[in-house]
């Protein structure tokens, strides 16, 4: 199997530690169902010489693949669950997937076979593991939430926040529209003064202003973790959302990093590897 070229949760345990916890909010329910995160993080257990033992299809397409028990369930809090609690599953060994696209759970089982490049290059059009765009990682992190696999979530969270940083290291750099902020229908406006256009920050109306063209992909993320109504992709859209509207108001990087690690207050061991604090 392929070792993962890097591994954002071995670089940020505390950031990684905190994200977890975001799936299984009640102490008692982490400890009885998290997976070993040691095992994980190695990037699940050697494959032995046997052939896999799981097969895993999905129900409306007919499509299915064969997967080995051992990678998958020290991956998945799901999978481990449905083969380690006495369930049909665990006898049969075939488990039949609902309301899932057969690309994404083929994203999936590369993954935990190979690692993130490895998924990534084989599913995005040969696009490089930090080429992904913010709405893909936005839907990696939902898949990984129904799947319950908080390394892959972390994995797609991380690459967020990076490009977040990357946006704040820009602050001063980039002439910024004024905006006057009006609601209607429930949604947040913003008048652009650069020229004279209204932006909704609920939909994908943009022109050319940099320092809003430099947003929009993570608009567009939130937007996409918001209506997931999950509480993971509630909470990280929040707080995208909340830092960009800050961040409107600021010219000087340092003050812009402290709000980062303000409403970030979990990351902030990214932004300062990013930086060589």
């Amino acid at each position: 199997m392929a070792e993962f070229e890097f591994n954002p949760a071995t670089a940020f345990p505390r950031s990684l530690k905190n994200f977890c916890n975001r799936f299984h909010p009640g102490q008692d329910e982490r400890v009885e169902r998290m997976i070993d995160l040691q095992i994980a993080l190695s990037g699940g257990l050697v494959l032995s010489s046997k052939p896999p033992d799981v097969k895993i299809s999905i129900s409306e397409s007919g499509e299915s693949w064969m997967a080995y028990s051992d990678v998958i369930t020290t991956q998945s809090n799901f999978f481990n669950k449905v083969l380690s609690c006495g369930m049909i599953e665990s006898h049969t060994k075939e488990i039949n997937m609902h309301e899932l696209e057969a690309q994404s759970m083929d994203f999936v089982l590369t993954y935990m076979h190979e690692g993130w490049d490895s998924a990534v290059e084989a599913h995005f059009e040969d696009l490089k593991g930090e080429e992904l765009s913010m709405i893909d990682n936005a839907g990696i992190i939902l898949l990984a939430d129904y799947l319950d696999m908080p390394l892959l979530g972390y994995e797609a969270y991380y690459r967020i926040l990076l490009s977040l940083v990357g946006l704040v290291k820009k602050v001063g750099e980039v002439e910024k529209c004024i905006f006057n902020g009006f609601a209607h229908n429930g949604r947040d406006y913003y008048w652009c003064a650069m020229d004279g256009c209204a932006v909704d920050w609920s939909a994908n109306n943009w022109h050319t202003c940099h320092w809003c063209a430099l947003q929009k992909p993570f608009i567009a993320a939130a937007e996409v973790l918001k209506q997931s109504q999950t509480a993971v992709g509630s909470q990280i859209s929040r707080n995208i959302l909340r830092l960009l509207r800050r961040l409107q108001g600021e010219d000087f990087i340092l003050d812009s990093l402290v709000i980062f690690d303000e409403i970030f207050k979990h990351d902030y061991e990214i932004t300062q590897r990013e930086l060589c604090w």
